[in-house]
C-alpha cells in the first residue's frame, strides 16, 4: 500500500512539473540541511562536560583542562542526547544509530551498549543512577538497569501515544519522571520502585503551554522542588509538578527576527565565497529545515509524516512526504533549551534566532519567575545547547560570531562579585590549556556542516501543505477510498 501511494505521489509530481507550489516545495526539500545540533551535558558535582556533535562524543575536563574522546564512542549516525547520572559517575548517550551507551567516567570504559527499536530523542537517569531512561520520537519511553552486573536490556516504561517526546527529567527525590512532548503536554508520572515493571500511574499533567514543549528542568532549593518548562509559545513556566498547578509564566520574546538571521548568514556566505574564488562557493544554509537542541532531534532525518512524526522504517517509504512549502516564519519564537542552576536560583533559556542567553531569576518561596538579563557570550552566536556546571558556571554551544573561524564555539560565564549578574568569560579569562581543549572540539567538527541556525526542530511545528498537496491528500484518504471500495462491492453483489 505504501509503495503504491508513493507511485501515485510521483505521478502527481511528474504530471504537474509547471506547478509553482510543487516546484517551490521541491526546492525546499532539496535544500534540507543535514547538519545535526550539538548537545551538551555537565557533571553535577564535578568538572567534566560531555560534548556531542554529529557522530563524535568528547569528554571535557574543565578543571584539568583536558579533552578525551571516549572509547567506542564514535557512531554511524548523529548523537542526539547525552546525560550524566546525579552522582556524576555514569554517562549515557543515544541518537540516530538506535543504540544507548553507558560509560563509567572514572575508567572511561563502556559499561553497557543496548540496541533499541527507534531513534533516541531524549535521555536521563533516575535520581540514584540505578536506571537509564530514554525516549524516542514515537512517544515510547524505555528503562534499563545500569548496574555492571545487569544482564537484561531496556524495557517499556510508559508512552505518549505517538507524540514526539522532546525531553525527560527525573525528580531529585526519585518519585517522579517528567516527560514533555510535541502536543504541548507535560506529563508527571510516578516512578515505581521497580521501573522495569513499567510506570502505570500518572501523578499530574501540567497543562498551559499553547504550543509544543521543548525542555524541562527541576528547580531545587533546600526548601522547595519545582518544575520549569520551556516551549514553542515563547514562554518559560514554573509548576508545582505534584499537583500540576501553574505557578508563574515568563515570556522570553525574541529581539531578532528570522529575516535578520537570513541576511547575516547570506552575507557570511558571500564573504566566504569571495575569499575562495577558485573553490565552489558554499551554499547558504536552509533556515526552514534547521533544528533545535533540546531535544535535540533529527535534522537530516526523514521528514514528518501526516501523523506529525517521522517514519522510522528505513526499508519502507510508505509515509515519505511529497514536496511542500517552506513553513512561514512563526509569530512567536520558540524557547529552544532550558537549564537550572544547582542552587535553584537561576534558569538559563535559549530562544530562536537569538545570540544571547536569557537568564531568569527564580524565587522558589514566592513561586515566581523574573527576567534578569540577556547574556552575550564572547564570540558565540546562535547557541543551541546550554547547561550549568557543578561550580555554578554557565556553558553554551553554538556558532562562532560572523567572521570567526570554525564550525562550533563554546562560551562560558559565571556570576560576578555581587552574585547577581552573569559575566561572560573573554578569551583572556579562559586558561590556555582549556582554550586548546575547546579548539580541539571545534577542529573535530570542521568536516561537519556548520550546524543549525538557532531554530527549533521543524518536526515540532505543524506542517504547511501546498494547495496541490492538500487536494492530493484528500483524494487519497484511506477512509474515503475504503468507503468507495465498499460501495462498489455492494453494487457488484446486488
Amino acid at each position: 500500500m505504501g509503495r503504491r501511494r508513493n507511485k501515485q505521489r510521483q505521478k502527481l509530481n511528474t504530471g504537474q512539473e509547471d506547478d509553482g507550489d510543487l516546484a517551490q516545495g521541491r526546492d525546499a526539500n532539496s535544500a534540507h540541511s543535514e547538519a545535526p545540533a550539538p548537545v551538551l551535558a555537565t557533571q553535577p558535582h564535578g568538572s567534566c562536560m560531555a560534548v556531542a556533535h554529529d557522530t563524535q562524543l568528547w569528554l571535557l575536563n574543565s578543571g584539568a583542562t583536558s579533552l578525551v574522546q571516549l572509547d567506542d564512542s564514535a557512531t554511524s549516525a548523529p548523537i542526539r542526547a547525552v546525560a550524566f547520572d546525579p552522582s556524576g559517575s555514569l554517562l549515557l548517550s543515544g541518537g540516530d544509530e538506535k543504540t544507548l551507551c553507558v560509560w563509567q567516567i572514572n575508567s572511561r570504559q563502556l559499561l553497557h551498549k543496548w540496541s533499541v527499536p527507534k531513534k533516541i530523542s531524549a535521555a536521563t537517569f533516575t535520581a540514584d543512577g540505578s536506571y537509564a531512561i530514554f525516549a524516542d520520537k514515537f512517544g515510547d519511553v524505555h528503562v534499563a538497569a545500569t548496574a555492571e552486573s545487569a544482564t537484561g536490556g531496556p524495557q517499556p516504561l510508559l508512552g505518549h501515544f505517538c507524540s514526539i517526546i522532546t525531553d525527560l527529567a527525573a525528580s531529585p527525590d526519585g518519585k517522579y519522571l517528567v516527560s514533555t512532548d510535541r502536543d504541548s503536554k507535560v506529563r508527571v508520572s510516578m516512578l515505581p520502585k521497580e521501573p522495569l515493571q513499567g510506570a502505570h500511574e500518572i501523578q499530574s499533567y501540567c497543562l498551559g503551554h499553547t504550543s509544543f514543549v521543548t525542555a524541562c528542568a527541576f528547580v531545587t532549593t533546600p526548601d522547595w522542588t519545582l518544575l520549569a518548562t520551556a516551549g514553542g509559545d515563547g514562554t518559560v513556566r514554573l509548576w508545582d509538578h505534584v499537583s500540576g498547578e501553574l505557578l508563574d509564566t515568563c515570556e522570553v520574546p525574541a529581539v531578532r527576527s528570522l529575516a535578520a538571521v537570513v541576511e547575516e548568514v547570506d552575507a557570511d556566505a558571500h564573504a566566504a565565497a569571495a575569499k575562495l574564488p577558485e573553490q565552489e562557493a558554499p551554499g547558504t544554509a536552509n533556515l526552514d529545515s534547521a533544528p533545535s537542541s533540546t531535544a535535540d532531534m533529527e535534522v537530516g532525518d526523514t521528514a514528518a509524516n501526516s501523523s506529525g512524526y517521522e517514519s522510522d522504517n528505513e526499508d519502507n517509504d510508505e509515509d515519505a512526504p511529497g514536496p511542500r512549502h517552506n513553513a512561514p516564519e512563526p509569530a512567536t519564537a520558540a524557547a529552544l533549551a532550558l537549564a537550572a542552576s544547582s542552587d535553584g536560583r537561576y534558569l538559563a533559556a535559549l530562544v530562536e534566532y537569538q545570540d544571547e542567553v536569557t537568564i531568569l531569576c527564580v524565587d522558589a518561596s514566592a513561586r515566581k519567575l523574573a527576567l534578569s538579563q540577556r547574556l552575550s557570550m564572547h564570540d558565540l552566536a546562535l547557541p543551541t545547547a546550554v547547561q550549568f556546571d557543578g561550580d555554578g558556571r554557565l556553558w553554551a554551544i553554538g556558532r562562532p560570531c560572523p567572521g570567526s573561524a570554525g564550525a562550533l564555539k563554546m562560551g562560558t560565564a559565571r556570576l560576578d562579585a555581587s552574585g547577581k549578574k552573569f559575566v561572560s568569560a573573554g578569551k583572556e579569562d579562559v586558561p590556555e590549556a582549556l582554550r586548546a581543549a575547546l579548539a580541539a572540539v571545534v577542529d573535530g567538527a570542521q568536516t561537519v556542516q556548520a550546524g543549525p541556525l538557532g531554530q527549533v526542530n521543524p518536526q515540532l511545528r505543524k506542517r504547511v501543505y501546498t494547495e496541490a498537496e492538500t487536494d492530493f491528500r484528500k483524494r487519497n484518504r484511506r477512509d474515503i477510498a475504503h468507503k468507495a471500495a465498499s460501495a462498489a462491492a455492494a453494487v457488484t453483489s446486488e
